[in-house]
Formats: C-alpha cells, structure tokens, sequence
C-alpha cells in the first residue's frame, strides 16, 4: 500500500479483517463483534478501544475511567491491525478457553492454542507474530501444570 489509508479507509481494513475471524470462531461460538471506535477519541468520552489515522501513523487506544490508559501509534498498518485483532482474537479465546479448560493443566494452554487457530485465518504474518508474543509471556511465566 502506498501513503497512509485515511481513518475511513483504515476501519474498512480492520473490518475485512475481522470478518475473516467469523466462520471459525462462530464454529465454537465466541465470535464477537469488532468493538473498536474510529475516530480520535469514543464518543462523550466514553469507556473502550478506538483507533484512527493522523500524519504520524496508524493510533490505536484505549480510554478507561475518562483517561487514555493504552496508546499505541505506528507507521506500519501490519503493526496497527494486529493491535486491534489481537485484542479481538483475545477476547473470543478467552471465552473458548473459560468453557474448555483442563483440570490440572495451565488455563493458558487452551488460550493460546484458541488464539493462534484464529490468527490462521487472518494469514501467516499475524500467526508468526501471536507465535512471538506468546513466546515472551512464557519466558516469563512459564506455564504451571
């Protein structure tokens, strides 16, 4: 893609990315809807996600409390929209995870295989980088079966 998407533009592309989690997660019932804002802050300042496009990149937020808590910004849409999904794909796999959990073993084992199974089906880059981001979290909190 050349130049940066607008912010309509931007939510477009987080949108069609977001469908492309319907069929495999309303196969285990968790799908959720996207429930991101697009514009530069939630409306009467409410709680929530919103993300949003300005000349130094790609913003993605978090308000709570009347505070943004979370603000990230990147020039690189990759970067914004795994963000924005891997918040989305987090949410669904938790509520696979809280349903199927294994007594004795790790809650988290169930959550991370959920997430990757659902990064698949947005393609191989975001699969990659859940891989490393999971891999992090277990140098530091190896898994306790």
């Amino acid at each position: 893609m050349l130049g940066r998407l607008s912010t309509s533009e931007f939510e477009h592309y987080i949108h069609e990315l977001h469908e492309k989690l319907r069929i495999p997660a309303s196969r285990d019932g968790i799908f959720r809807e996207l429930d991101v804002y697009f514009g530069p802050s939630r409306p009467q300042n409410s709680e929530g996600a919103f993300a949003f496009t300005d000349e130094f990149g790609y913003h993605y937020a978090f308000s709570e409390k009347g505070k943004v808590r979370i603000h990230k910004v990147s020039d690189d849409i990759f970067d914004a929209s795994y963000w924005i999904l891997s918040d989305q794909v987090f949410k669904m796999a938790l509520e696979y995870a809280k349903y199927h959990q294994i007594p004795g073993r790790d809650f988290r084992r169930v959550l991370f295989e959920k997430e990757l199974e659902l990064f698949k089906s947005l393609g191989p880059n975001y699969v990659k980088r859940a891989e490393i981001a999971i891999d992090e979290i277990l140098k530091r909190e190896p898994y306790r079966d």
